[in-house]
């Protein structure tokens, strides 16, 4: 058994798309999320990996779910599914905005702040600075020389460091990567990738990663969730669980 602080945990959660025969259920029937835990979502395009880490990362509401409850440090527990159900949009906007970080499939740089300024950004959400914090990770990543440039003028893998930096500059809880190496060689994915893990690990931060990458998934030796698709009379169903 897992004796870290548990972060996340969602029983029997369901979002459903579409109607008759082009009905698509994601089903993701049991999960629990540990502090220090770091898992990778393996499965084909259109299976609802980014649907999935959107709904964990409270930015997308599900249809139902059992149980959805987040722990986090300075709140303690709560009940996502009962927040979205009360429209307490204002609340789940303040955990994600404190306690996940998202490396999206296309990046998300905003294209008129310069790296530094997309780095900052979830401190200012906070309402918080912290410049020696955004230095030290932009040395880290290799991107202290980038600071004043803009995305345009960024390569594929340091506009994707500058997703990572943007990503754990405020300490979440969680972390979420989808497709975060998609765009890059083989040498860059490699190298992302292994900064991403390291960075999760020492942060002691759960991670959970979604991939078609599955050779550098297993270098890195990231637990596997399990998955299952199948085609019912309803519609296609995609089913996410952990031991």
């Amino acid at each position: 058994m897992n004796e870290r602080a548990r972060v996340l945990r969602v029983e029997s959660l369901v979002k459903r798309r579409g109607t008759g025969s082009e009905t698509f259920t994601l089903v993701v029937r049991h999960l629990e999320i540990h502090r220090g835990d770091q898992l990778c979502l393996m499965a084909a395009s259109g299976a609802g990996k980014t649907t999935m880490l959107d709904i964990l990362g409270l930015a997308l509401r599900p249809t139902t779910a059992d149980v959805f409850d987040l722990t986090v440090a300075d709140t303690g527990p709560c009940d996502v599914w009962q927040e979205w159900e009360r429209g307490a949009h204002a609340h789940l906007a303040r955990l994600r905005s404190h306690h996940v970080g998202y490396v999206l499939q296309e990046g998300g740089l905003l294209p008129f702040l310069t790296a530094r300024e997309n780095i900052e950004l979830p401190l200012r959400l906070r309402g918080t600075q912290d410049a020696a914090r955004v230095s030290a990770l932009a040395e880290r990543l290799g991107l202290a020389s980038c600071l004043r440039r803009r995305p345009s003028d960024l390569s594929a893998g340091e506009r994707q460091r500058v997703v990572i930096a943007r990503a754990v500059v405020h300490g979440p809880d969680l972390i979420l990567a989808d497709e975060p190496t998609a765009a890059l060689d083989e040498a860059n994915a490699a190298v992302t990738l292994d900064l991403l893990v390291e960075l999760a690990r020492e942060a002691e931060a759960a991670l959970v990663v979604s991939s078609h990458a599955r050779h550098h998934l297993e270098r890195v030796g990231l637990d596997w969730v399990h998955h299952e698709s199948r085609v019912e009379a309803a519609g296609r169903v995609s089913e996410f669980w952990t031991s």
